[in-house]
């Protein structure tokens, strides 16, 4: 399993019923399905962003992978600055620009001058992820999972084959329990 997936392999496991035969069908289901709540919340699980490039001219910059942990470092036209020189909004992931007495102030200008490495996400690692993130991908992992489940429907007096109709990836179910965490999209 990947270090950044909302559920873990066992979980997974129980979740679907699968055997370990289908280790790495559920495997890769579970990596896509978290990339697809990632794309609609932004980072679940922590991972780092470094060298991430911004403009100046503005009193905040916007994160690129809201939200946001924790600042590694940043650099305004090549010099480094001290955690003093800088407020990070968790949440939203603006970085505002501190003067020396912590009021707020401008970045300096320039196209691309300020470089930021961050630590994104909401949780430290799969274990610890919430029980909304966990249940909307097990909402979404179950509906995927049905595709590859065999059976027979009765019509009638027939048996019939049942195969289930693919479904999105992400179902409306699975949106509904993250509605809250949804982050507009961001245009660069």
């Amino acid at each position: 399993m990947a270090d950044l997936d909302i559920v873990s392999l066992a979980e997974a496991q129980s979740i679907t019923g699968a055997t370990t035969s289908h280790q790495d069908l559920l495997t890769a289901w579970v990596s896509a399905i978290s990339e697809k709540v990632d794309d609609h919340c932004g980072p679940v699980v922590s991972r780092p962003v470094t060298g991430e490039k911004h403009s100046g001219g503005c009193d905040a910059l916007d994160l690129l992978s809201p939200p946001a942990l924790s600042v590694t470092s940043v650099t305004e036209s090549g010099t480094a600055l001290t955690s003093s020189d800088y407020e990070l909004d968790v949440a939203t992931g603006e970085l505002w620009r501190l003067s020396s007495d912590g009021s707020v102030s401008v970045w300096s200008g320039g196209p691309r001058q300020i470089e930021v490495s961050y630590v994104s996400g909401r949780f430290a690692d799969t274990e610890s992820v919430s029980e909304k993130f966990k249940r909307a991908a097990s909402v979404a992992l179950i509906n995927v999972w049905q595709m590859h489940q065999g059976g027979v429907a009765q019509v009638g007096e027939f048996d019939v084959p049942r195969k289930p109709f693919p479904g999105f990836l992400l179902p409306n179910a699975a949106i509904e329990l993250l509605a809250d965490e949804a982050e507009a999209p961001v245009f660069t």
